[in-house]
Order: C-alpha cells, then structure tokens, then sequence
C-alpha cells in the first residue's frame, strides 16, 4: 500500500511538473501554431485530472457498496449454513445429482465466417464499398484498423478531411460488417447497425442509405435536420483572432489575455435537442450541462449566435464574433477528431 501511495505521489508531482512546463514553454513560444498545440495539451491534461479524480470516487464508492454486500451475503449464508448442510445430507444419501450431458466437439466448436479472418487491406475495401453508396461520396477517406482487446473484434475508424470522425465499423462474431456514429446519424455511438452480412456485398447496405435519403427529404424543418445530425457529436470551440490578429500571436506581443486560448477554448457534446454537456480547462471549472437552441441557420448557446450551413448531409459552422473589454474576438467551431 505505501508503494503504490509512493507511486500515485509521484505520479501526481510529475503531472504538475509536465504543466508547469507546458505553462513556461507557452509563455516563452513564438510560433503561434505551437502556441495553440501546447495549450490544447495542456487543456488535456487538466481534463484528464479531473476525469481521474471522478473514477477514484466512483470506485472508492463501488468498494464501498460491495463490502456491505459482501458483509450482508456472508451474514445470510452463516444463518441458513444448517439447514443447507442438512439438505446436502440429504442428496447425497439418496443419490440425487443434477443431470449432467457431455457436450460433444461439435457443439462447443462453431466454424468462424471468412469475413472474421479478412486482412486489413480487405476490412478497408469491404468498409469502402458501402462508403461508395453515401450520395456524393469523399475520396479523401482515411482509415484506422485495429483489433479491441475487450472483444477481439476488428474495428475500423473512418475519418473524412476537414469533417474529423465520420463513424466506426467493426466485423461482429457473425462476420457482419456493423457501423455506429455520424454514418448512421445515429446519436448513440453504442447502437450499431448491420449494412453488410457477406464480404463486398452492398445489398443491405443500398437499401439502408436509401430508406435514409428518403427519410432526410422528408424533413422539410432545417433545425430537425440539423439536430439529427448534431446529437451525439463533439465539438470544439475555439477563439482564433483577436482584434483580426492571429490569437496566438496576439498573446505573444501581449495585445490579448494571456489566458486568451486556455479559457477560450471549450468541447460541447450535444445530449438531446435542447441539452449539451460543456468541457473546460482548468479544475477550477467544472464540466456542465447548459442548455441551446436551433433556428432555420443559427445555433444558440452561452450568449454565442453561431451561424450554420447544411450540404449534402454535412453541417458546418461559419465563424463569429463578441466583444471583450472593448475588443473583437473572432470565434471557429469544429467537429472534435476521436
């Protein structure tokens, strides 16, 4: 215990050495590109703090439920100890076992689909193949292939430039080809999708992107599109000119606070049509749930009026600005890469 107490110790005055570090190299930078880089590391590792500091409390208060638990089991099963002993006397002396089948070779081994055996090459083309259905399809997909070790499944991230994250497949134990995410606009990334159940075969997943395209024309409201395509997803706010300078720059010649960037920069999470779950740097500040609202072409959250666009099934945001202390700030607002 004082091992692993020395441990957490020393961990916990390397991350505040790391911080106070990444603070220093901020202050003294030039380069406005790296500027930006290092703040959002350090945004990480203060979101990461706090998320470790939730699990700690989650977890001290599971062991605490599970002793009483465990303590309430041991206290019943002390109680009822003799009447089971003499059930136990009981059946064994006239013989009474529960039925017991040998289960043959057959049963307990299943012949795994070719399409759980595909190589990575083979996993992007199959997971291309229903890309190409998508109307007016990208040709700047780029895709991560890895296997997940809690299932040992194979998943595939497939991201777009300059759109981030654009949904995950993965082969299930069937030898299914499953997709979750923005392709599915869906908005729980748990829920996921059949769209094709053989190697290249892009019959389900026709009929899935067509029943979808038909459902879309019928959402003649902008705002109800735009929520589908919204809820589930991440998005970072950023603050990227001050005054119409480059806001890294502009704390550098010291024209903007200092904590321009730091306290600028927030990841929302859209929950539900009226809800997003905010993210901010600093453990001073705690994450929250804050409350929004969707016209034909503007999103509204915190004071912010945040003009949108939606083409070919995408939606993207147009910059904006407010005012602090008697100067502009220039604001972007982009999907979050996972």
């Amino acid at each position: 215990m004082k091992k692993e107490t020395g441990h957490l110790t020393r961990n916990s005055k390397n991350i505040k050495q790391t911080k106070q570090l990444l603070r220093r190299e901020i202050a003294s930078t030039t380069d406005s590109e790296t500027k930006i880089e290092l703040t959002k590391m350090l945004i990480k590792i203060e979101r990461d703090e706090k998320n470790r500091f939730m699990r700690w409390a989650l977890l001290i208060g599971l062991l605490l439920i599970a002793s009483i638990g465990f303590l309430y089991f041991l206290g019943d099963n002390l109680e009822n100890e003799p009447t089971q002993k003499a059930m136990g006397t009981s059946n064994t002396s006239t013989g009474q076992t529960k039925n017991s089948q040998p289960v043959s070779a057959a049963e307990t081994t299943e012949s795994r689909p070719l399409e759980t055996s595909l190589s990575e090459e083979q996993l992007k083309e199959w997971v291309l193949s229903v890309l190409q259905l998508i109307p007016e399809p990208t040709t700047h997909y780029t895709f991560d292939v890895y296997v997940e070790k809690s299932d040992q499944l194979a998943y595939i991230t497939v991201n777009v430039d300059q759109l981030g994250n654009l949904g995950l497949f993965r082969v299930n134990a069937q030898g299914e080809l499953e997709a979750s995410g923005r392709i599915t606009l869906s908005s729980n990334d748990s829920e996921w999708v059949v769209l094709s159940k053989k190697y290249l075969d892009t019959s389900i997943a026709a009929d899935y992107f067509g029943e979808r395209q038909h459902n879309l024309s019928k959402l003649t409201d902008q705002t109800e599109i735009a929520k589908k395509l919204l809820i589930g997803n991440t998005y970072t706010i950023v603050p990227t000119l001050y005054d119409n300078v480059d806001a890294a720059k502009a704390m550098d010649e010291s024209l903007a606070p200092q904590n321009l960037l730091h306290d600028g920069i927030q990841t929302i999470t859209f929950v539900d049509d009226t809800t997003v779950f905010v993210e901010l740097a600093g453990t001073y500040r705690p994450n929250h749930n804050k409350s929004y609202t969707l016209s034909a072409d503007t999103f509204y959250y915190n004071n912010y009026s945040i003009p949108y666009s939606i083409n070919n099934g995408q939606i993207t945001f147009d910059s904006w600005t407010t005012s602090l202390s008697g100067h502009t700030v220039t604001w972007s607002m982009a999907i979050s890469k996972h």
